[in-house]
């Protein structure tokens, strides 16, 4: 709805949103624990919460299972435990400095003083421009920020596409983590290239009955 929303306000306006779908490689792998706990501070969480942290991760031990064999246990310092109700809420601290440094730029998208060019969903993220200019910004300060994090984009499955009046024109490709991103007529949201904002989720309707016909039959075996 966000996303829509914002795309419709700039377009009954005659402008164009210019939006890049980000994916982070492995992304709740990835999180350093000494940045998290920075950032838990900064934004005034409670030393002793951020202790229980501390001293939960630092016994993160893992070991290699290979030809029935383990290895010698080492320590890891970076991710946040799978399944753990508290991991998304720590991820989303981790993840909200992208919000911050881009709303520092000036160039997203903004309606009434609300900055809504950076919207993130987990590990995806997806940065919205009125111009070029303000979309090749956004990737340049994204690079930055993914080298500090020491996060890792994937650029294979990295997109931009352009909404409005520009959509059909030739555009030159962005650049993230010095590698290049092309311009596409559909991103992975199902959001497709048009004048208007466009939504296509046949596919997502077909994997819905799918689960409810499975949920179904199990619930009438069991």
């Amino acid at each position: 709805m966000t996303l829509k929303s914002t795309i419709k306000h700039f377009t009954d306006r005659s402008s164009s949103v210019y939006i890049s779908s980000l994916d982070i490689r492995k992304a709740f792998d990835r999180v350093n624990h000494f940045i998290l706990y920075k950032f838990l501070l900064d934004v005034r969480v409670p030393v002793i919460i951020v202790d229980v942290l501390c001293n939960w991760y630092s016994k993160l031990y893992y070991a290699v299972r290979w030809n029935g064999q383990l290895s010698v246990q080492f320590a890891v310092f970076s991710g946040v435990r799978q399944g753990s109700c508290l991991s998304p809420a720590i991820f989303y601290v981790f993840m909200n400095v992208f919000i911050q440094q881009l709303r520092c730029l000036g160039v997203g998208c903004c309606i009434s003083c609300l900055f809504l060019g950076c919207i993130l969903y987990a590990d995806d993220i997806l940065l919205l421009s009125p111009s070029v200019v303000g979309l090749r910004s956004t990737l340049d300060k994204c690079s930055v920020l993914a080298e500090l994090l020491s996060l890792e984009f994937n650029v294979e499955k990295s997109h931009c596409i352009v909404i409005g009046k520009k959509s059909a024109g030739d555009i030159t490709s962005m650049n993230l983590c010095g590698n290049p991103i092309d311009w596409c007529d559909c991103i992975k949201y199902y959001l497709q290239r048009n004048s208007s904002v466009k939504f296509d989720i046949t596919e997502n309707k077909e994997c819905l009955l799918w689960c409810m016909q499975v949920n179904i039959f199990v619930w009438f075996w069991c």
